[in-house]
């Protein structure tokens, strides 16, 4: 039992050796490493950006994008070049309705 405990002992010793070293070598790179972000060649932190206002009209024309490239994204190649011809010639409700159509079959 005492064998064990001087064992457990030692490891913990180690382990705060260890940890020690390590500490140390932190201290001793904060102060380069300040230097090395004060110099401008890395950022901290990356400036946020603020989300841009959408307007309903052009969250519903995402929202229909949407919805098209969803659609027409399995379709084969022929009946994508159908899709776009419609989508150019009606719009993009028409074009919808055909991805569909084709997309059941």
């Amino acid at each position: 039992m005492s064998n064990q405990l001087r064992l457990i002992g030692r490891q913990v010793q180690t382990i705060r050796t260890s940890l020690s070293a390590i500490g140390a070598a932190l201290r001793r790179l904060d102060r380069p490493f300040q230097e090395f972000l004060a110099a401008g060649k890395v950022r901290a932190q990356a400036p946020s950006r603020a989300r841009p206002k959408l307007s309903a009209r052009r969250r519903a024309a995402l929202k229909l994008q949407g919805r098209y490239m969803g659609l027409v994204r399995p379709l084969k190649p022929r009946q994508k070049a159908q899709v776009k011809a419609v989508r150019a010639k009606n719009g993009i409700h028409a074009a919808i309705a055909l991805a569909t159509k084709l997309s059941k079959h």
